[in-house]
């Protein structure tokens, strides 16, 4: 939090020293950080570490719009500083601006090469761009840089997951995390990856404890949230079932506010979305009125829950082709059409109730194969992550 240029001596001691400052990041007590650090900006308003915390403060907090500003002004003041570019990276990660991001990031390394944190936080960056290969150069620079550390251990394993997810190398990523652990278990973004792990194992419960540990020290971290939401509803099947759109919604959501910082570059996104918005008011119908139409939509359009992890049904299903699919969708509507022109109201009603409980159980049990196939086939992680 030191700086060289900065020549205010703050010799009044009502004024918060930077050595309290200091005192107050280590604890992690942002919002008296935010505080005492708009105490020396009302004193000086160009002091660099009242800015530099008042950055630091709000980005934990999760309000990368209000750290915008005070970073412009760090930069504008000190432009030669790494951390200054740093913390502009992180404002821009936040705000989902990976390619500012990373462009602050390669500015910070070239000031000072051997910046850790920048390392890391290229590393996850290139991950989101689809650079796997470029993320793990840096992720194992920042380890061999700062082996102590967990952020390392855990920004190797994210690595390791972006370049391995379907060939299923979950040792080297349980042996990776056991190393973060070992250094410091109760580390919230350190849970949170163990956390991420077991939900893929379909070690639900499991995972849900992990995300409430991060949570108990983060409780306003989107990514803990949305995942301990996830890890939730995953427990119970047909809960599982009847939130699938709502977890569209939410990924679909995420997809928008990509295409907001860079709508160059997500229109193909966009255009999903509108289809998938369109395909859920088509679910959510279906549980009332016509629920063997979506039955067969979801499962000849690849849209169902079961088939929400890559699995060898979903590779099958999309090697066939679009005309068949159609095909048997059009027959189904004339089936249904047909038997309610022949039938009375009661009739299609009662038929209607009944296809619908028919649909949820099948939805159900296929489910539940799907996630019974997971567990015989993927390895155990280490007990201790179960208990």
């Amino acid at each position: 939090m030191s700086d060289s240029n900065s020549t205010n001596p703050f010799k009044d001691s009502r004024i918060p020293s930077v050595t309290i400052l200091e005192h107050l990041i280590t604890a992690r007590q942002w919002e008296q950080l935010l505080a005492k650090a708009s105490e020396r900006l009302a004193y000086d308003g160009f002091d660099l570490p009242g800015h530099r915390a008042s950055a630091l403060a709000l980005l934990n907090l999760y309000r990368a719009g209000d750290a915008y500003n005070h970073v412009c002004l760090l930069l504008s003041l000190n432009p030669d500083y790494d951390y200054h570019h740093l913390l502009a990276a992180q404002v821009a990660s936040q705000q989902m601006k990976w390619s500012v991001a990373r462009r602050h990031l390669a500015e910070a390394l070239a000031l000072n090469v051997e910046n850790i944190d920048a390392h890391r936080l290229m590393a996850g960056v290139l991950v989101l761009l689809g650079e796997t290969q470029q993320a793990l150069i840096h992720a194992d620079i920042a380890l061999q840089l700062d082996a102590g550390n967990v952020h390392s251990w855990s920004t190797r394993e994210m690595v390791i997951e972006s370049q391995t997810a379907h060939l299923k190398h979950w040792q080297e990523r349980f042996h990776v995390l056991g190393c973060g652990l070992a250094i410091n278990p109760i580390d919230p973004f350190l849970q949170w990856r163990v956390g991420r792990i077991l939900l893929s194992l379909e070690k639900n419960a499991a995972a849900e404890k992990w995300f409430g540990r991060a949570l108990s020290q983060d409780p306003c971290n989107p990514l803990f949230i949305s995942d301990w939401r996830d890890s939730v509803e995953r427990r119970n099947f047909i809960c599982r079932c009847l939130s699938y759109p709502w977890r569209q919604g939410r990924v679909f959501c995420g997809l928008f506010e990509r295409f907001k910082s860079q709508p160059d570059t997500l229109g193909p996104q966009i255009l999903a979305f509108q289809s998938w918005f369109i395909v859920l008011i088509w679910w959510v119908f279906s549980w009332f009125l016509i629920a063997p139409i979506g039955w067969f939509w979801r499962y000849f359009m690849l849209i169902h829950p079961s088939f929400d992890v890559s699995w060898q049904p979903r590779r099958w299903l999309r090697q066939q082709a679009t005309f068949v699919r159609v095909l048997l969708m059009t027959i189904t509507l004339a089936i249904l059409g047909g038997g309610l022109y022949y039938s009375t109201p009661v009739e299609c009603f009662n038929a209607w109730i009944t296809l619908s409980l028919i649909h949820l159980g099948s939805t159900a049990f296929v489910t539940m194969l799907f996630v019974g196939a997971r567990w015989l086939t993927s390895p155990s992680p280490p007990k201790s992550w179960l208990e």
